[in-house]
């Protein structure tokens, strides 16, 4: 019943439960429909005991991702215009998830807009390993600083940049 949320749409909350808890999860899915999936844990006592709790957790009836303990995961929240939104997402969610695929980080636009923000101005959410944090928000930095690039091209740009002239993510 709780596999789809532990695993997530495309798989970000099973990473996002792997950054929280630096343990390495896997769902086994060959099973018959409605049969129970096996979860394999590798990790420390101590990674596994917490990936555990956060799986248990979420298994919970009335919690949500927001309640459960960031563990060893990062977050860092970015204030972007509005007008990059658009831009961030991409037709039909295709960037966001692309962003999240290459920087293996959980990236959430809040279109209520944040608290303290006027309507020209929107809040990202980063939360994953230090790592990802730190290539997702260079990213959607990229992306904003370049309004008239196509975002698949700019992030591939990007990508070339650190993987061929050993750029570090974060500079």
């Amino acid at each position: 019943v709780y596999v789809g949320r532990v695993i997530g749409k495309g798989g970000e909350m099973i990473r996002d439960l792997q950054a929280r808890s630096a343990c390495r999860i896997d769902v086994d899915q060959n099973v018959p429909p409605g049969q129970p999936r096996l979860i394999t844990y590798r990790g420390t006592r101590k990674t596994i005991d917490f990936a555990k709790q956060l799986v248990h957790l979420l298994c919970q009836e009335n919690v949500n991702e927001a309640d459960l303990p960031l563990g060893e995961a990062k977050r860092e929240f970015l204030v972007v215009p509005a007008s990059s939104v658009g831009k961030i997402i991409g037709r039909g969610g295709e960037m966001i998830r692309e962003l999240q695929s290459r920087s293996q980080a959980k990236i959430q636009v809040d279109h209520r807009g944040a608290s303290g923000l006027d309507a020209s101005q929107k809040q990202v959410t980063m939360t994953g390993s230090a790592e990802s944090v730190v290539k997702a928000k260079e990213m959607v930095l990229f992306l904003v600083a370049n309004p008239m690039m196509d975002a698949m091209q700019s992030i591939g740009m990007l990508m070339d940049d650190k993987m061929q002239r050993g750029g570090v993510w974060g500079s």
